[in-house]
């Protein structure tokens, strides 16, 4: 297979699975929604007199999350000099997954949050910032097949595509 072949088909299995990460902050939603339907009103699980100290932690380490991400993706995707496009290319692959899957951290926290203390609106506001750094970060096939042009110069016409 030609790279621009292999693009096609790496990219669309990381597109699918970051769908799949995506997906689950509706998981997320639907749980809570069902618990507070459920248990009207719905308080939290635990009398945790330290709520507040939590939710502050929570909210900084989602924000230092999310900054990590940012300053660590480029050193993911350091170049190698024995790589190949097609090693290139799952690189790509693995790095998008695994920045999806770091973007739930607020979701998660937030969830945490919902479940110990019955904070809907931070659980909320924790889910909005997941599900932004994913649509931000979502792969993006226009970007991929440009890092893969620039890396390795290749035609824009090689591989039959336009």
């Amino acid at each position: 297979m030609n790279p621009l072949e292999d693009l096609k088909k790496t990219y669309g299995k990381a597109s699918i699975i970051s769908a799949s990460i995506i997906a689950t902050l509706l998981i997320y939603f639907f749980c809570v929604e069902l618990i507070r339907s459920q248990f009207k009103p719905f308080h939290g699980l635990l009398a945790f007199s330290e709520i507040q100290l939590l939710r502050y932690l929570f909210y900084g380490i989602s924000v230092l999350e999310v900054l990590a991400i940012g300053l660590l993706r480029p050193a993911l995707l350091k170049e190698s000099p024995a790589e190949d496009p097609k090693m290139f290319l799952a690189k790509l692959s693995r790095v998008s997954i695994i920045t999806l899957a770091f973007c739930e951290v607020p979701a998660n926290l937030g969830f945490i949050l919902f479940l110990i203390g019955g904070l809907y609106k931070d659980f909320l506001i924790l889910l909005f910032l997941s599900l932004l750094t994913e649509v931000f970060y979502f792969p993006r096939f226009r970007d991929w097949e440009e890092k893969l042009r620039k890396r390795f110069l290749l035609s824009r016409f090689q591989g039959g595509t336009k």
